[in-house]
């Protein structure tokens, strides 16, 4: 008997070990428009997007030489955003203006929230299914659409 039980536990860690492993791979999106700079870094287990962070830097001294903005509208707006973001479960946000830069800062633990509560929050545009979460391969091929530039570390 101890044999046999020695023999299953032995085949069940052979086998275990034997089950292919997910790949975890990070991707990096940037791109850069006129007063505005972003990167996205997108990590992913096999096609499936785990977590999406945003870094967003935004030079904001020709909208308020212009008159089109003040420090108090950023920071108001910024706030707001960040009252929406945090209260969907996953989400984080921050935000400093300092030398006329806004710089944003956001990060989607998709492990964590739901990308329906996301897309219903208006924080994600998806298009197609997410039965099977958020793909890396088909959001890449959107960002490069938009001129974005993605490398895969």
């Amino acid at each position: 008997m101890k044999k046999l039980t020695y023999l299953l536990l032995i085949s069940l860690f052979v086998m275990s070990g034997c089950q292919s492993k997910k790949e975890e791979t990070t991707t990096v999106c940037t791109i850069e428009q006129a007063e505005t700079k972003a990167t996205l870094t997108l990590e992913a287990d096999d096609d499936t997007i785990t977590k999406l962070t945003q870094h967003v830097a935004t030079d904001l001294t020709s909208a308020f030489d212009q008159g089109l903005i003040t420090e108090d509208d950023v920071n108001k707006n910024a706030k707001e955003v960040k009252e929406k973001m945090e209260a969907t479960k996953g989400v984080t946000y921050t935000y400093t203006l300092k030398d006329n830069v806004l710089t944003e800062d956001s990060v989607f633990d998709l492990e964590e929230a739901s990308v329906e509560d996301l897309i219903e929050a208006k924080l994600l545009e998806v298009e197609g299914s997410t039965k099977k979460g958020l793909s890396l391969k088909k959001t890449v091929a959107n960002y490069e659409n938009l001129e974005f530039t993605c490398k895969s570390k």
